[in-house]
Order: C-alpha cells, then structure tokens, then sequence
C-alpha cells in the first residue's frame, strides 16, 4: 500500500491525515510541541501508523508524498514573537509597512489607529536607489551608502533582513546587488528580497512578505517526496526540506481552501462558486 501524507503544526495541536491508495483516511492528532516541532508531528504520525498496523517507520517508507503546513509563522508575527529583523527600502518610501495597508482591514479607516509594524521603524533604513515603472534606473544604486547601512546593521546585531526597493518586481538589480553585499558582510544573516517574497505589482504587498522574513526549519525523515505548503494553498517541492519565513505564512490555514473542495466529491457532491 502506497500512502500520501498531509501534516498541520497548528498552535496547540499537530494533525496528520493519511490517504492510501483506495481513497480511505487516516487520522492521527497530538500535542503540538513548539521548541521541537517534529515532536509533535512524530507523535501524531505514530497515532495514525497504529490505527494502520504499522509503526511510523513503516508508514514513513511507504508514504510518495508528505505533505506540510503549519500555522508557526502566522501566530509568530501576531504574539510578536519574530525575529529582530531591519528593513531596507528605497529612499524615500520608509513608511509603507507602516501605512497603506500595513495590517489594518480597512486603511481609510481613520478612527482606528495602525498596529505596531512587523519591523520598528528604528530598524528601517533607506538606501539610495530608485527603479523606474518601466524598470529603467532613476537614480543609481549608492554602493557606498549601501555598505555603510550593512555595516550598521552588523552593530545592530539584527538577526535578519529584508530588502524592499521600489519596482523591484519589475527590474531586481539593485535589490540582488543589495542581498549580495549583505551576504558578504553579514555572511550568517538570513536575507529576504521582496521579488523572491512574493513577485507581485502591489508594493505593500511585497513589503509585508519580505518583513515576514525568513528562516529554515528541518524536519527529518524518510519518504517519497516532501512538499511544503504555501500560504497560497499552493505546494513547493524542496529538496533541502526548508522554505522562507514569507511563504510559511498562513500555510496551515491555507489546506482549508483545498479541503472545501475535495470533501464535496468525496462524498458524491460537487463543489460550487470559484471552487468548483
């Protein structure tokens, strides 16, 4: 029997369903455990082998894909609980996290003040650049400002950064040559730039991605294939078994989209609207 497994760390509890090939579900839950997460999942994993007379290795070498998503990254950015990150933007343009829609539901809604910003604005810096809408330079990367804000940024001890320039989705020059020269003087920092983050014309958009940061989180095991999900209910394959902070964001809730669809069929019904 082949089976596909599909995982969701969530705050308090760690689930697991496991689909053979005959269409019949199993389901294991367990306490989430949040300084090891694999524990957690571990756990849950060896609940649903039970329920199928095997022991997790067992399940594990028969399973083609694994599936995972988890809810850490979204309560870690509502508790407030991310990393001391810096943000670098195009001079100019330092308070778009905070404003537009910097994680307000309605922005023109001025009798409800903004919340706190993902990064402080005392760890926003402006670099002197500037892309164009038709992704031709405006005005050149500052080399020289760039390096003396990276050097900064090693006296600030940050332990992540994300770089936002302006049109960067359509011209990335300047934010590559950026995430280059933090690489080289901040060599152990982990580095988002918005057109990796999300590749989107909304600019807020952009920005609030890279601020969500990045980082790495393994998960050891033996299977098929391992597949992330994204906070776009979309899958990314990984061989390294890591994925950015950016795309970790919502990536547990974002199963519920695919899950609408699917359970009308499994039942005989047809799903209707735009999931149909």
């Amino acid at each position: 029997m082949v089976y596909r497994i599909s995982v969701d760390t969530g705050g308090t509890f760690t689930d697991v369903v496991v689909a053979a090939a005959d269409g019949s579900l199993t389901i294991g839950k367990a306490m989430t455990t949040p300084h090891r997460p694999f524990q957690g999942v571990a756990a849950a994993l060896d609940v649903a082998a039970e329920q199928l007379g095997l022991d997790r290795a067992a399940l594990l070498a028969a399973t083609s894909v694994f599936l995972y998503g988890t809810t850490r990254a979204t309560n870690a950015i509502v508790e407030g609980r991310t990393a001391r990150t810096a943000l670098l933007v195009t001079q100019g343009f330092p308070d778009i996290l905070v404003l537009k829609e910097g994680g307000k539901s309605n922005p023109h809604q001025l009798d409800v003040d903004y919340p706190e910003p993902y990064i402080p604005r005392h760890l926003t810096f402006e670099i002197p650049e500037r892309i164009g809408a038709d992704g031709k330079v405006v005005a050149p990367f500052d080399e020289a400002a760039a390096r003396a804000v990276a050097v900064r940024l090693a006296d600030l001890e940050v332990d992540a950064v994300a770089v936002c320039f302006l049109w960067s989705v359509v011209n990335p020059a300047h934010e590559r040559r950026m995430g280059a020269l933090l690489a080289e003087l901040l060599p152990d920092v982990p580095v988002t730039l918005s057109q990796r983050a999300l590749h989107n014309l909304w600019f807020c958009d952009s920005m609030g991605r890279a601020a969500a940061g990045d980082g790495r989180m393994g998960c050891g095991g033996s299977w098929g294939s391992l597949v992330w999900r994204t906070g776009w209910s979309m899958a990314a394959r990984d061989a390294t078994g890591s994925w950015s902070g950016s795309r970790r964001w919502s990536s547990g809730r974002a199963s519920s989209g695919c899950s609408a669809r699917s359970t009308p069929r499994r039942s005989g019904g047809r799903p209707t609207g735009r999931w149909s």
